[in-house]
């Protein structure tokens, strides 16, 4: 391909500039024409590269940047390119835009931080020339207007892509997320003696607990915080070293010695040591109002250390609490708290880094983030060529970021263009209105639903009689017994909504067929079955390293949310069964997060850590390896509208991690039972009759007995096979867009 990139200044000290140098490298280096349209380039091999300077003053801002934009449009006018490459609104000719940061969202977030920020009035004015100059030309780009091809979008987070989508109007514009990330030969942790070495040359002792921030402009990333926390912490060993310098540093200088804490700040400035930096301190401290995506959070992850961050744009896509790192309170007083519990787990902090390090080696390297440009180019430039297919919306009612939306995004992958519609589970009636509102203004050919949530189904159902936009819902669960289980009063309401939810749709994907079969019953037009994969990682020989060698394990891995009107979560009722056993060389392991969890602490009473164990979550890739330490596996599922409609998103992972199952008499358990499960009675896991039942097979378990249900585990991998359930949702969906007559098209906005 024959690819331009326009960028004001290339170098690789700015976060804006940096994705750049490291992607065009690798792009020249795999053979493509690669022409960088800059007036400066810096830190680059320019050896495969043709640089095409574009002179103009570097000051003020408004200036260098409205010279460049009138003489970078001027030059690309000239010459044909198959992908011209733009990071931000930087030329008109842009088919490819790279979006680090929305001008008016990054306005307002910032506006407070200006009025107290200490510079001349010239300096204000050219800022406000810039911006207003800059959001003229960014409307110019991202707007859709008749009888103009909208460019392919690819901001670096979700929060920057629903700025994007909030102040303008894409349309249909094809958005592909590709965030930053890190040169891992450089970020990485170091040794023992490195570390000492480093902690000794910038005044810290080997014991003490460091903190480390990074970064310019201490307003805006939230350095008076951080002071504020480390103040609140009395522990004399706890620290924080700061890394890069603002030209407000005698203010903190001060603000750090009234607050009393000099001794426990070190201002390191500007580093060209930040990785050895970074490697050599205990988390990363990062309280920052906003970004676009962190550099910063991204290195310091490669570098194994624990993310401790504000959640905003970027580090909601990569921080997993618990896992990679934790969502900082607003509070300093809590944020001290945070930091003194880190202080006092090492062994936390140094599994926490380590995830954090394995995320950053599977999904946020240069090299990885320059597969997924070379993809998105490549699938721009296939559908330049084509006519315009119809438009794919979708969104999981889980939440966006949540493994229900990963599964549709996967489900979804091979039919183009299907862009996500953020929702936040936890505002579900601003994700109401702001669902409605993007589907009249964008008006997709379809939208599929992951979920039957009231709060995504009903703005489905209203787009549908109102714009005319079909939809297809995928669900692992029967809407209307769920909420009847929950809210008896509400279950015939949620009865008639769930026959409308399927009466209306297009099609229905069911995690089980018994749901594909309701849905139909229900007046769906078509259905197909999607029970999902294995998502986390390979089998492991490894056992739970708090429980003894010859005890037997039964655990459960999943989601420990607790349901106040049974009294009841996953795992409870393991936990009553081991209260009654006298057997002491059986032990039971629950992994899962939730509001369930302090429950479940309470019910093991003394036996916690003894023959209880609620290590707490792990990460989805470390999924099957957890199970596979089992020696039996919980499945328990109540035998009413709720639970004989299921699999459950663990059988596959059982499955392939070797386990016999207990579980209760459901269809599931006869149709795929087939020996390996012990089918329990009882109508439901939190009623006597189950759970004497299950207490009495945990008395008489044997490894012979485990051995003899192992046998006969069968081969599910037709069943739960991923790539054969892409191909099938794929043909699903492509026959609904093909059944579609031209006028039951969603109508184009006038």
């Amino acid at each position: 391909m024959r690819i331009a990139f326009a960028m004001i200044n290339c170098n690789r000290r700015d976060g804006s500039a940096r994705p750049v140098n490291e992607v065009a490298e690798r792009l020249a280096r795999r053979g493509h024409d690669v022409h960088l349209y800059a007036r400066r380039a810096e830190d680059i091999d320019l050896s495969r590269i043709h640089w095409r300077k574009i002179p103009g003053p570097a000051w003020p801002e408004v200036a260098n940047f409205w010279t460049y934009y009138q003489l970078v449009n001027r030059a690309l006018a000239r010459e044909k390119f198959d992908i011209v490459h733009s990071i931000g609104c930087n030329t008109i000719h842009a088919n490819v835009v790279t979006i680090q940061n929305i001008q008016p969202a990054k306005e307002i977030a910032l506006a407070k931080f200006d009025a107290g920020e200490n510079v001349s009035a010239a300096r204000r004015f050219t800022r406000f020339l810039y911006r207003k100059v800059t959001s003229r030309a960014e409307q110019r780009l991202y707007s859709a207007r008749p009888g103009r091809a909208l460019p392919l979008f690819l901001p670096v987070s979700r929060g920057v892509e629903r700025e994007l989508r909030a102040h303008y109007h894409i349309g249909q514009a094809p958005v592909r997320l590709i965030p930053n990330a890190a040169d891992t030969s450089v970020f990485h942790p170091v040794s023992p003696s490195e570390r000492a070495q480093w902690r000794h040359d910038n005044g810290f002792a080997e014991n003490d607990f460091v903190a480390i921030f990074c970064g310019g402009e201490w307003v805006r990333k939230g350095l008076d915080t951080a002071l504020e926390a480390i103040a609140h912490t009395p522990d004399p060993r706890i620290k924080l070293f700061i890394a890069g310098d603002d030209s407000e540093k005698p203010r903190y200088l001060a603000r750090a010695a009234a607050l009393g804490i000099s001794q426990r700040v070190v201002f390191g400035g500007f580093r060209r040591d930040v990785a050895p930096a970074l490697a050599a301190c205990d988390v990363f401290l990062f309280p920052s109002h906003y970004e676009a995506f962190s550099l910063a959070t991204i290195e310091a992850a490669a570098c194994g250390l624990p993310i401790l961050a504000n959640e905003i744009n970027g580090t909601e896509d990569f921080v997993q609490p618990g896992l990679t790192g934790e969502f900082l309170p607003r509070e300093p007083e809590a944020i001290a708290r945070l930091l003194e519990s880190f202080a006092a787990q090492p062994e936390k902090r140094l599994v926490m880094g380590a995830n954090a390090r394995k995320l950053v080696a599977r999904e946020y390297t240069w090299d990885h983030i320059a597969d997924l440009t070379e993809q998105a180019y490549a699938w721009f430039a296939d559908h330049q060529t084509r006519s315009p297919s119809p438009s794919i919306a979708w969104f999981a009612t889980k939440g966006t970021g949540t493994n229900e939306a990963f599964r549709l995004r996967e489900l979804l992958s091979r039919v183009s263009p299907a862009n996500e519609l953020h929702f936040n589970k936890s505002s579900k009636l601003s994700s109401l209105r702001a669902l409605l509102d993007g589907l009249e203004a964008e008006r997709p050919s379809l939208v599929v639903m992951e979920g039957t949530g009231i709060a995504g189904g009903l703005p489905c159902l209203l787009a549908r009689m109102l714009f005319g936009i079909r939809y297809v819902v995928s669900s692992g669960d029967a809407v209307g017994p769920f909420a009847r289980a929950h809210h008896p009063v509400l279950g015939i309401a949620f009865e008639i909504y769930e026959r409308l939810l399927c009466g209306f749709s297009a099609g229905f994907i069911g995690w089980t067929p018994y749901l594909a079969g309701r849905a139909l019953a229900f007046g769906a037009p078509r259905a197909m079955t999607a029970p999902g994969w294995t998502l986390g990682g390979a089998a492991s020989t490894a056992r739970e390293p708090h429980a003894r060698k010859d005890a037997l394990l039964v655990g459960l891995v999943g989601s420990l949310d607790w349901a106040p009107r049974q009294q009841w979560c996953y795992g409870m009722d393991l936990v009553r069964a081991a209260r009654r056993l006298i057997r002491t060389d059986l032990h039971v392991v629950i992994i899962g997060a939730g509001s369930g969890v302090e429950h479940l602490k309470r019910a093991a009473g003394p036996l916690l850590d003894v023959r209880i164990f609620i290590p707490g979550p792990v990460a989805l890739s470390e999924v099957v390896s957890t199970m596979s330490e089992f020696d039996v596996a919980s499945l328990p599922q109540s035998v009413d509208g709720v639970g004989s409609y299921r699999y459950t998103t663990k059988l596959p992972e059982y499955a392939a991690a070797g386990l016999p199952i207990i579980t209760n008499q459901t269809p599931m358990s006869y149709d795929l039972g087939a020996g390996w499960m012990w089918r329990l009675p009882g109508d439901a896991p939190w009623k006597e009759e189950y759970l004497d039942a299950l207490t009495e097979l945990l008395e008489t378990l044997t490894p012979d007995l485990i051995a003899e249900k192992r046998a006969h585990i069968p081969k599910l991998d037709a069943l739960f096979d991923r790539e054969a359930q892409i191909e099938r949702v794929t043909g699903f969906i492509n026959d609904i867009l093909l059944s579609m007559k031209p006028e039951a098209h969603a109508p184009s906005k006038s």
